[in-house]
């Protein structure tokens, strides 16, 4: 891996352990749904990406005006959340993942900028839309 995108991750993965400084809020569109609830295609999704993990919580919620779902799963004591689209599509994974799984350089980088606080957790995000 390049300085340069060693930088963009760093930048990336900062963003997200920032976030996590900050008091969690939901949105006020957000709300818990239950499996039943869903529409067959989110629910196959679900099911695809549940093996070998216990679904923690589901949600739906409105992100730019459309309708999707995020799933909290758990698997092998990490966590995984994962945001499908109301046609069952996975639009967004974010995994949480380990500090010293990170290039040395990407690491160094988030140690630097979260020394004044403390680093709740480091998560790589996927987006595909």
């Amino acid at each position: 891996m390049n300085i340069r995108n060693a930088r963009n991750s760093a930048l990336l993965l900062l963003v997200i352990c920032l976030l996590s400084f900050a008091p969690t809020q939901a949105q006020d569109d957000e709300k818990a749904v239950k499996m039943k609830d869903l529409p067959e295609a989110v629910q196959a999704t679900i099911r695809e990406q549940s093996k070998g993990g216990a679904i923690r919580g589901i949600s739906q919620e409105k992100r730019s005006g459309q309708t999707v779902y995020e799933v909290e799963f758990e698997t092998d004591g990490r966590i995984r959340e994962t945001l499908i689209d109301q046609a069952g599509k996975v639009v967004e994974i974010e995994d949480q993942i380990t500090l010293g799984s990170l290039p040395s350089v990407v690491k160094a980088e988030i140690i630097k900028q979260a020394a004044r606080g403390k680093l709740l957790l480091v998560a790589s995000v996927n987006k595909t839309m």
